[in-house]
């Protein structure tokens, strides 16, 4: 699936996003990765382009399992980014739990020991999601109210937490992620090229942008 062909789908160009301004005139893209800390970061991303940063997820997760490019994994998607909304979740601390999820999801593809379906890596996928958001949050959504408003009949509780503490196990127990892969996954959810002259090895992470 060509990044062309995404964009054509869902009907918005990659240069469109997240391109608020601040009161200085400085946009977000032009921020140093470290910026996203600060307030101004904060007012300004809000809750307007939520399906914005899910078409962008799932093009990086459809650039590792071409077989997610459904609408229902889509759908999939948009329910996590609105039961997070429901649960009043800041935008911002949004962004970046998909950042984390999205190198978690990458990292338990990359070492995944047998063949899985397509419907079981979407399910991988959005635990991922569940998992990033326990890490950065530091608290939680029960996983009930993910089975309930996300997975519905299509797994059950226990299910889904045996397939939680397999993602767990495969990411060696290890959710906090180093600077530089935090950084580079922000830069592609932003769709920005961050700064790299504050950490060289950005250059070397797995979601370099290049340039």
């Amino acid at each position: 699936v060509t990044t062309c062909c995404f964009f054509q789908l869902f009907a918005f160009e990659p240069s469109h996003l997240f391109v608020q301004s601040f009161p200085s005139g400085k946009r977000i893209m032009d921020l140093t990765p470290d910026a996203r800390s600060s307030s101004d970061f904060a007012s300004a991303i809000c809750w307007t382009p939520p399906l914005v940063l899910v078409q962008r997820f799932m093009l990086l997760v459809v650039q590792l399992c071409p077989g997610l490019y459904r609408q229902d994994f889509l759908r999939s998607l948009s329910l996590c980014a609105k039961l997070m909304q429901c649960c009043k979740y800041k935008y911002a601390d949004v962004v970046v739990i998909f950042a984390y999820a999205s190198v978690y999801f990458r990292r338990v593809i990359a070492a995944r020991c047998r063949k899985m379906s397509d419907d079981e890596v979407a399910c991988v996928c959005v635990l991922c999601i569940y998992l990033a958001h326990c890490f950065v949050l530091d608290e939680e959504t029960p996983l009930r109210h993910w089975q309930k408003h996300v997975f519905r009949a299509a797994h059950s509780c226990k299910e889904l937490d045996a397939v939680v503490f397999e993602i767990f196990q495969t990411l060696d127990f290890r959710l906090q992620l180093s600077q530089a892969d935090e950084n580079a996954a922000l830069g592609m959810l932003l769709g920005c090229k961050l700064r790299r002259d504050r950490n060289s090895t950005l250059k070397n992470s797995p979601f370099s942008l290049g340039g």
